[in-house]
């Protein structure tokens, strides 16, 4: 009888931190979206994806496979992971980032024959 006193609490206890965890996880990509999606409709990007995001215990976030797509050319990041973010204030005062791999599916852009002329 001991054993179910404590496992019972025990196993409410897991239960209720799995399920606050997976709701912050949503939350926080439903954002990301929203904010993706205002990048595109006001012209900043022609489309945006990604592949898996996940927040940790934490606050660090960690995203996978992220494509930006602009003017045709387009931009893959494979993966990202941000740190020692403000989550105080609307515009962060402190934030580390990391990106691993980048690839551009299109080729490299500005590779004519002059690459600078591109900026002139």
């Amino acid at each position: 009888m001991r054993h179910k006193r404590f496992f019972v609490p025990a196993f409410v206890l897991l239960a209720a931190a799995g399920a606050g965890y997976f709701y912050f996880n949503r939350s926080a990509q439903n954002v990301i979206d929203k904010n993706f999606e205002r990048m595109i409709a006001n012209g900043s990007y022609d489309a945006i994806d990604y592949e898996d995001f996940k927040v940790d215990l934490f606050g660090n976030i960690n995203m996978k496979n992220l494509r930006l797509v602009k003017a045709g050319q387009e931009v893959k990041l494979r993966e990202i992971a941000v740190t020692d973010l403000d989550y105080t204030n609307e515009i962060p005062h402190t934030l580390n980032v990391k990106i691993t791999g980048i690839g551009f599916p299109a080729g490299i852009p500005f590779m004519g024959t002059d690459p600078m002329s591109s900026y002139m």
